[in-house]
């Protein structure tokens, strides 16, 4: 299944944006580890930006790298948004709430514990009307995201936002879900080339054991291996080389995503 990549953003620790990512995972600068540059989230509206989330800003924010980066409308992709465990902030919120006698949860905090709230949150950002999916997991949701965008793109004829991402939550949560750090990537996906396409990529589940491309520099293995949403680096680290690649992610417990990724001409 063949599908274009026009625009890329990435935020995580060492890697604030796809400019300097692309020089790291490349080989031309060196990585060094930093936390994560959390945004603001501007592209909201200034009572939704109140409201929402640090997982829900940090995923708009990368939505809208993307779409800028490919030149994209925003209001004509479809949406596809995975995170391993999504606001676990705001769970604890309201698990703590629940734990009270008055047992009065905010409506705002109920809403921003769906697992689509982000892509809600986006598509009042940028208007989009058409129709958003949002996946979860677990270690798997990477790759489970990318093959629903990827099979979108090709059943629909549609271009498509995928953006995947992680932040850790508190404790006792963070011990049931680990999260070694704030994380997150998402591309635009297009049915057929066009003037801003840079890579080409085609996606294919396989039988077997559910390996995966490691990263060569061990402080970047790491993150790959500590966080769901970074299970993407050998992905953009191919990108970031500029070079015919193939890479496997681990999908489900009997096989894998494998992905063959091309420059575009």
């Amino acid at each position: 299944m063949r599908v274009f990549v026009d625009g890329v953003a990435v935020n995580g620790p060492g890697l604030p944006d796809w400019e300097h990512a692309c020089r790291v995972l490349s080989g031309c600068a060196p990585y060094t580890a930093a936390p994560a540059v959390m945004p603001a989230a501007p592209q909201l509206p200034a009572g939704e930006r109140r409201r929402a989330s640090l997982p829900i800003k940090f995923a708009v924010d990368l939505a809208a790298q993307a779409a800028a980066h490919a030149q994209a409308d925003p209001e004509e992709l479809g949406v596809v948004f995975g995170s391993a465990n999504g606001d676990l902030h705001t769970v604890h919120q309201i698990c703590e709430a629940l734990a009270q006698p008055e047992r009065e949860v905010s409506p705002t905090r109920f809403h921003n514990s769906v697992h689509n709230a982000s892509a809600g949150y986006w598509s009042i950002a940028v208007k989009a009307a058409l129709a958003s999916t949002s996946v979860a997991a677990q270690d798997d949701t990477f790759a489970a995201a990318l093959l629903e965008g990827v099979m979108q793109v090709r059943a629909e004829g549609l271009s498509i936002m995928l953006a995947a991402y992680d932040v850790p939550g508190p404790p006792p949560l963070a011990c049931a879900c680990p999260t070694l750090a704030a994380f997150g990537v998402a591309l635009v996906l297009r049915p057929a080339q066009t003037r801003m396409s840079r890579w080409w990529l085609e996606a294919s589940v396989r039988e077997g054991p559910p390996v995966a491309t490691p990263m060569t520099v061990p402080e970047l293995e790491g993150l790959r291996a500590g966080v769901a949403a970074a299970r993407a680096l050998p992905l953009l680290s191919a990108m970031a080389g500029q070079k015919p690649s193939n890479v496997d992610l681990a999908y489900a417990e009997d096989r894998r995503l494998h992905v063959e990724l091309s420059p575009c001409a």
